[in-house]
């Protein structure tokens, strides 16, 4: 049975988001763990045995809302008591709400003293017994996310400020998958703002039209002739022996979903099936939208790109070595530091699927210490 037997339907969610502000006894998912973590974290997290392990609590200001002049877009922001001074910034991975990042970013940061902000990019999905919501009014259309990010950004700062008396000495963004695209977007966009991120399974979309638009419709095409190697070749993946199960996991949640929300965005007048959608026939209008997305590869401030090399969404060939390109065209391969994971595929939940799986989470956060010694 496919699972998402209700993606797309235009669904109001409320506008405004409750403010918090408010002293906790921990601001790490220790005092939760396990069972009541946020789903959405599981949802990108690896399995519990790989967890960040915490020595103990965490304590601090909790801090959360609709960004000032975008309410729609909830923020969160954590800040340590024994705060560190630096401050790190993300956009949610895919669709997800600031929570997603806890198990991720959230348990290593706040470990470490950084205060920890996050933004859903007003782009919230709304889960049934069988089916998946997703509102596709215009506030969530991508080309609003990274002034979000920018905006997110900005106001953490500010609120620092004013509840810990000083701005941060140092500013990185971080994220996965929907947010790694956007960490490569604002280094190369608002360098002057932040002092460098990592981004973890990162999408490019391309100026010439490459990305999700022309790869997610030949995925779905392999997945119709049972993952053929050839076939999976023109999507540019790589399906690992044994890993078909994780295929059919990514054919029905992922493929398809992800080809529908963008194209419902980029490409609204298109109602027909995702394996027969041809981007190069498409109007130039969504060409134009496509572009006004695309990375640019020109950063400003050092980058560490994690990725593994058997992702079955944000493929390395499709995504990743063109985003090398891009930054060596534009000269700044000296700050552009790239880390393959063979064996790692797009998400490390999928371990629970497919045990080889090898986890991005150790490197993302080998490569953020890196960043910042």
């Amino acid at each position: 049975m496919r699972q998402f037997s209700a993606l797309g339907v235009r669904l109001d969610l409320p506008p405004r988001a409750p403010e918090l502000n408010e002293e906790r006894p921990d601001l790490s998912t220790l005092s939760s763990r396990p069972a009541a973590i946020h789903p959405e974290a599981l949802g990108i997290a690896p399995p519990m045995a790989a967890w960040t392990p915490l020595a103990d609590v965490v304590p601090g200001r909790f801090l959360a809302g609709g960004l000032p002049a975008d309410p729609g877009a909830r923020w969160t922001l954590k800040v340590p008591k024994a705060w560190n001074g630096r401050l790190v910034c993300a956009a949610a991975p895919g669709l997800a709400p600031c929570e997603a990042y806890d198990l991720y970013w959230g348990d290593f940061l706040l470990s470490k003293g950084y205060a920890f902000a996050v933004t859903d990019k007003a782009t919230r999905m709304l889960r049934g017994t069988d089916a998946v919501y997703i509102p596709l009014d215009s506030d969530g259309h991508p080309s609003r996310w990274l002034g979000r990010l920018e905006s997110l950004v900005r106001h953490a700062r500010g609120e620092l400020v004013t509840h810990a008396g000083r701005a941060p000495e140092k500013t990185y963004v971080v994220g996965v998958s929907n947010g790694g695209y956007l960490a490569r977007r604002f280094l190369e966009e608002r360098p002057d703002l932040v002092d460098g991120g990592v981004d973890v399974s990162g999408p490019c979309w391309h100026a010439d039209g490459g990305g999700f638009l022309t790869q997610l419709p030949a995925a779905l095409r392999a997945a119709e002739k049972a993952f053929e190697p050839e076939a999976l070749k023109k999507a540019g993946l790589l399906l690992p022996d044994g890993w078909g199960g994780l295929a059919a996991f990514y054919r029905d949640f992922l493929w398809g979903p992800t080809l529908a929300y963008f194209t419902a965005h980029l490409d609204p007048e298109y109602n027909g099936d995702g394996a027969a959608y041809d981007y190069a026939a498409r109007p130039a209008s969504v060409h134009r939208a496509v572009r006004a997305l695309a990375c640019t590869g020109k950063l400003g401030k050092p980058l560490y790109s994690i990725a593994g090399e058997a992702d079955l969404l944000t493929a390395p060939s499709v995504h990743l070595d063109p985003y090398i390109a891009l930054v060596h065209a534009a000269g700044r391969s000296d700050i552009h530091h790239v880390v393959r994971v063979p064996a790692g595929s797009h998400n490390d939940a999928d371990r629970h699927i497919e045990p080889g799986v090898a986890l991005l989470m150790p490197f993302a956060h080998r490569a953020f210490v890196a960043l910042t010694a």
